[in-house]
This record gives structure tokens, C-alpha cells and sequence, in this order.
């Protein structure tokens, strides 16, 4: 983010001056309210001193000229452009199914998270990326919020970070408004400084003479007082962030003490948009550790945390559909209506990988010895419809002090991908104590 600031002056007047012929009324009655202010006091200071009528009528005049300065409505404003680099999230599959080797033609097989950390080492992907955009990435899995691993700013932000320094741009401009304010100050002190003189000249020459031709300078004096005033309160003005002193050059300026050092530019960062300078381990961060694929509750944590931001898109990478939290087609549809473009990449074979499991297992918590009792399981599986596979239960003592029995075991037959098939067996057991029971599929 890169601020450009312009410094802009413009009239707010107090009544509307929109259309051509607003304008020229105010104008003509101003040009009229000069010319009777003229008149008037040309004709009632005849017989005066011409120093005292200029005097008089200047003095009325600047009244004039005040108010006219108030209907316009001056004012000085800094207007402050803000750039916002565009951002691309990059949302990595971390479940157990990246963990993963499908059958490929060469001699080693890589799982499906080595293949995601070769293309992100050998394609440098996040660098292209970063040609245009800040780049952010992301781990989900079984997490109700993905976790950042990195956040890389824009290869522009960082040339032009290289070539500008902010703080010493800003320092510059600050420069720029000291010697300004100096100029006006020194001009202030030295119109105060004649004025003064004047003042004390005629004091002098009334003291002495008791003349009453000092009457016109010292008007002048008074005038001179007053616009040496309102030179030093703008030299103040012109320099607000520093004090009289600093404004007039008597004391050194600190820019370290200035409030604009303490904006979000020049401060803390926040820990999950860090500018990191050296590519993470990817082959620790990117391991496949979760037990499931919330890949809906990924997209949809991306869409309401940029939504008001200037994100570009979001890159999903990942071996399949999500299995739990928010849907995916809800998070497709919240990214369509903020204006989000998702753009997927798959891993691993378009084949289903075949994997069978045990998908419950139900054991009474209490039974009586001899009492005749059910071990219930469910047994799903993938890629293996129509396949028979044999269930077996074993149990062993609570303390693993002896070796497994085999309980019982029964054959299945897998039905559809994902449909579980119940198996039950009937165990009875005469000795008192605990004991686990453990289900296995061959």
C-alpha cells in the first residue's frame, strides 16, 4: 500500500456560486461595495490629510476584503492516494489423502503433497503469481479455519520498497513545508519588527513636537502589527505538525516525533499478512496431517475475511471433493456473489483411490458373565464394489498382558462407494474384567 500525497486548495463558499451568472453577481456587488467604500470615504476625509484618508479608507477596506476571504471560504486540504496491491490466496489440501502414491509410469512414486512441493520448488508458481499480486498460503484439512504457512508481497512492492523509502519521502515532504514556514516567519518577524520601529517613532516624534502628523504612520504601524500577526499564525499553520519554534527555524525538527511515523504503513503488521522473505520448509508445512477435507469451510474463511479487500482470486489445490464442515457448492456460491474467482487444481489420479475401513464400532459398556452379546461394525469403503473381504474381531485383556484372540470373523461383500455395510458378531465371555475389542479387514 503506497501513499500518495497532494496538497489541494480550493473555495467552499458559504452560498452556492454553481452557475455563471451567481459568479458575476458576486462580483458586481462586490466591485459596487469597493467603489461605495471609496467614494464614501474620499468625500467625508476631504478636508484631512491625504496620508490619514488613504489610511481610513485601507483600514475599511480590509474589512471589506476579510469578508469577501469569509464568503469564499478558502481552505488548504491533503488528500492522501492509497494503491492496495491486489492479493491471491492459495488454499493447499493437508488431509491424510495427500499422503497418497498413485500408480504412475516411473520407477518412484511420490506422494500426492511431494507432487504439490515439487511444482511449488520447480514451477515457482508463487513467483509468477507475485508479479502482480501480494500472495498468501494457506493449509486446510480437518480445521474449521485454514492456517496461514506464508504471505509474500508483490515483486513490485518490494522493487519499489528497495527504490523509495516511506520514511524518507515523508521526511522530505515535511523538509519542503519547514522552509516554507520559515520564509513566511521571517517575513512576519520583519513586518513586526518595522511596525514596531514606527510605533516607537511616533511615540518619540509626540513626545517631542506634539505633532498630529504622526496620525498616518502610526495607522501604518497598526496595520503593519496586525499583518505581521496574521503572517506568524500562518507560518504556525503551514507547519502543523511542529511547534512555533521549529516553524521558525529556531529549533531543530524531530521528525521521529511526528504522529505520521506511527501510521499502519510505518507499525506492526499483522502476524497472518507478515512479509516473509524466505520460502518456508513446504515438504513440513505442506505434510498431509488432517483426518478429513473441509474444503468448503476453507473457501468460505477466505470469502468473508477478503471480501471487503482487494483480492484477486482464490487457488485451490487439492485431490478431491470436501467430506466435512460447510459444503462446497455454498462456498462456491458465497465466492460467486462477492465476486471471487476460484480457480481449482487437482492432485493425484482421476481414478478413485481404493481404501476400505472400518467406519464404526458399537461394544455394550457393561455385560454379565456368560450373558451372550453383539459387537457391531460398519465397514465402508472405495474402489472396491463388488469385492468380498473377510471381517475378523479380536479381543485382548485391558492391560495388553496377553496375546489377541480371535473372537469370530465373518465374510462381506463391499457394495457402492462410501455405502457402509453392517457386520455382527455374538461374542460370549465367562471371566470378570476388561477387555478392548479390535475389528480388522483383510
Amino acid at each position: 500500500m503506497q501513499p500518495d500525497l497532494q496538497t489541494i486548495y480550493q473555495f467552499k463558499p458559504i452560498f452556492q456560486l454553481g452557475e455563471w451568472w451567481q459568479a458575476l453577481t458576486f462580483v458586481v456587488l462586490t466591485g459596487l461595495l469597493v467603489f461605495w467604500v471609496v467614494w464614501l470615504y474620499l468625500k467625508d476625509t476631504a478636508k484631512l490629510d491625504r496620508s490619514v484618508s488613504i489610511a481610513l479608507m485601507a483600514m475599511r477596506l480590509s474589512v471589506v476584503a476579510a469578508l469577501v476571504i469569509f464568503a469564499l471560504g478558502p481552505e488548504k486540504r491533503s488528500e492522501s492516494k492509497l494503491v492496495k496491491t491486489s492479493r491471491v490466496a492459495v488454499l493447499v489440501d493437508t488431509s491424510l489423502s495427500m499422503g497418497l502414491a498413485d500408480e504412475i509410469t516411473s520407477d518412484h512414486r511420490e506422494t500426492r503433497s511431494e507432487q504439490v512441493v515439487n511444482w511449488i520448488e520447480s514451477q515457482r508458481p508463487i513467483e509468477r503469481l507475485r508479479e502482480q499480486h501480494d500472495v498468501t498460503v494457506y493449509r486446510f484439512d480437518d480445521t474449521s479455519r485454514p492456517e496461514v504457512v506464508a504471505s509474500f508481497p508483490s515483486l513490485q512492492k518490494e522493487r519499489s520498497a528497495m527504490a523509495v523509502d516511506p520514511a524518507e519521502k515523508k521526511q522530505a515532504q515535511l523538509q519542503s513545508l519547514l522552509n516554507t514556514s520559515q520564509r513566511i516567519g521571517w517575513l512576519a518577524l520583519l513586518v513586526l519588527a518595522i511596525a514596531g520601529l514606527a510605533f516607537f517613532y511616533c511615540l518619540f516624534r509626540k513626545l517631542r513636537a506634539n505633532s498630529h502628523s504622526v496620525s498616518s504612520t502610526l495607522s501604518l504601524a497598526m496595520h503593519g502589527a496586525v499583518l505581521g500577526l496574521v503572517l506568524l499564525a500562518c507560518c504556525d499553520l503551514w507547519a502543523s505538525p511542529f511547534s512555533l519554534s521549529v516553524s521558525l527555524g529556531w529549533q531543530r525538527a524531530d521528525f521521529s516525533e511526528v504522529d505520521v511515523f506511527q501510521s499502519p504503513e510505518h507499525g506492526a503488521v499483522d502476524d497472518e499478512r507478515k512479509i516473509e522473505t524466505v520460502d518456508p520448509d513446504w515438504a513440513i508445512e505442506l505434510a498431509a496431517r488432517g483426518g478429513a477435507t473441509k474444503l468448503g469451510s476453507a473457501i468460505e474463511s477466505i470469502v468473508k475475511r477478503e471480501r471487503s479487500g482487494p483480492i484477486a482470486g482464490i487457488v485451490v489445490v487439492t485431490d478431491g471433493q470436501g467430506n466435512a464442515g460447510t459444503s462446497t457448492e455454498a462456498a462456491m456460491i458465497a465466492a460467486a456473489n462477492a465476486g471471487i474467482p476460484v480457480y481449482p487444481i487437482g492432485v493425484g489420479s482421476t481414478e478413485v483411490a481404493r481404501n476400505v475401513q472400518i467406519a464404526d464400532l458399537q461394544v455394550p459398556p457393561r455385560v454379565f458373565p456368560g450373558d451372550r452379546f453383539k459387537v457391531k461394525a460398519l465397514v465402508s469403503a472405495f474402489g472396491l464394489e463388488g469385492s468380498s473381504a473377510r471381517i475378523r474381531l479380536y479381543s485382548v485383556d485391558a492391560k495388553d498382558s496377553e496375546a489377541e484372540i480371535e473372537e469370530d470373523s465373518d465374510d462381506i461383500r463391499i457394495g457402492e462407494d462410501g455405502i457402509p455395510v453392517p457386520v455382527s458378531f455374538e461374542v460370549t465371555r465367562k471371566e470378570v474384567g476388561k477387555r478392548r475389542y479390535i475389528v480388522r479387514v483383510d
